[in-house]
């Protein structure tokens, strides 16, 4: 089976439809959002119909959470920037997408694969740990059962590895993942509507369940088309750069 995986759309529309169209090209049997559907970008109403429409499996990240937290029961620790955007995206979602995104599963298995938005660490909603080393990695290595697991949430494409006590951590490329039973491999897949690996295309990947190799995908987007969303009426005046440096 071939499953398409992105992650962190954040309300980036051009984004998530520039990276359907390639994965597409590509060929998948199953795409599935690892989630951060909403937060920093303009336009959560059309993302979140467009994986409802096309009965994607979503699951929730802390954006997500966030966002369906209309009576503040969670604790937002999060810039000023993201804050704001998140009570813009409160005023956007009606009842049934908010109530959608507040029903979204923490974790997934698909194909014999562990699916999560952060890590294995903590799938109750409690906090969202960040994978961005080996030391992080090791924690959710405790807790990954299946040979390969997925997860979002850095916005950086990574592959760790972990055999015989030693984590391994490389940028993600296309390679073939090893097939042996004492190995585990975690794979960052990147960010769809975000990238922070200094590439300001959308990002995702192809992994092939009977050959073993992950693909990494990016696409182009039209950028200004995504400034100009941000120039509307009602949206809170703040600069969307960080969204296109990568």
């Amino acid at each position: 089976m071939r499953i398409a995986i992105i992650s962190d759309i954040h309300g980036n529309w051009e984004a998530l439809q520039a990276i359907y169209r390639a994965l597409t090209r590509r060929g998948f049997d199953r795409l599935v959002c690892l989630g951060d559907i909403v937060g920093y970008g303009p336009d959560p109403v059309r993302c979140i119909d467009f994986l409802i429409e096309h009965d994607i499996l979503c699951l929730k990240g802390n954006h997500d959470a966030f966002a369906a937290d209309i009576d503040r029961k969670l604790e937002w620790e999060m810039q000023d920037y993201a804050r704001t955007m998140i009570l813009w995206t409160q005023s956007q979602l009606d009842k049934a997408r908010l109530r959608w995104l507040d029903r979204l599963p923490l974790q997934a298995e698909v194909e014999g694969t562990q699916m999560v938005h952060a890590s294995l660490e903590c799938v109750s909603g409690e906090y969202w740990p960040y994978i961005l080393d080996k030391r992080t990695a090791q924690f959710h290595f405790y807790l990954q059962e299946s040979r390969v697991a997925f997860c979002g949430h850095v916005h950086i494409p990574l592959v760790f590895t972990a055999s015989g006590g030693v984590i391994r951590m490389e940028m993600l490329r296309r390679k073939r993942l090893s097939g042996r039973a004492d190995v585990k491999t975690l794979v960052s897949v990147g960010s769809t509507g975000q990238p922070r690996d200094m590439d300001w295309r959308a990002a995702a990947v192809i992994y092939n369940t009977v050959t073993g190799y992950i693909s990494p995908v990016r696409a182009e987007y039209d950028v200004e088309a995504v400034r100009g969303h941000f120039r509307r009426p009602g949206m809170p005046s703040l600069k969307p750069e960080r969204i296109f440096r990568g």
